[in-house]
């Protein structure tokens, strides 16, 4: 009888122990090390698909993603157990340079599958939706010196933000 009792503790403790694991990895470890990320690379080439300049890129909670992904719902869901998604918000100048072009991004990553392909959903924000103070904080004025950096006197287009030579930040206020 005591070798039945001892064996039903064990697998208890285990049990436990492997919970504890469980929701350490999920909620701690998983999304310090393998949280989906969001390159600026990835983003310069989604906005030049869309014949747009890359200005920024910023993360953005849950609650503001809730707005433009469908598939999400407050608070917790079962499927939170086995995804971890990211949310970004990637801001980019339109072709004619005086407007904004405003993209959230949902990047979707299973648990348990390190090395599976993130999943990616692109939502576009509605120009009317766009506040004054983005507009404000995003279209400065770029002043164009000439088709040379002022610094170094490397080539430079109408497109550079930075210079490629010396890296001087080509956009003034």
């Amino acid at each position: 009888m005591k070798i039945k009792n001892m064996i039903g503790f064990l697998i208890l403790v285990f049990l436990f122990l492997f919970l504890v694991w469980f929701l350490l990895s999920k909620f701690i470890f998983y999304p310090l090390f393998f949280k989906p990320k969001y390159f600026i690379d990835d983003a310069k080439a989604f906005l030049e698909e869309k014949d747009c300049s890359f200005l920024a890129i910023t993360t953005v909670s849950k609650s503001t993603a809730l707005a433009y992904f469908s598939n999400l719902k407050k608070g917790f869901s079962i499927d939170d157990l086995i995804k971890i998604r990211s949310h970004f918000k990637l801001i980019g100048l339109a072709a004619d340079e005086s407007s904004l072009e405003v993209f959230y991004v949902q990047i979707t990553k299973y648990l348990g599958l390190p090395f599976s392909k993130n999943q990616m959903k692109f939502n576009r924000k509605k120009s009317s939706e766009i506040s004054a103070e983005e507009k404000e904080q995003y279209l400065q004025k770029r002043v164009y010196f000439t088709n040379q950096c002022p610094a170094c006197k490397a080539s430079i287009s109408n497109k550079d933000e930075i210079c490629a030579n010396c890296g001087l930040f080509l956009n003034a206020k």
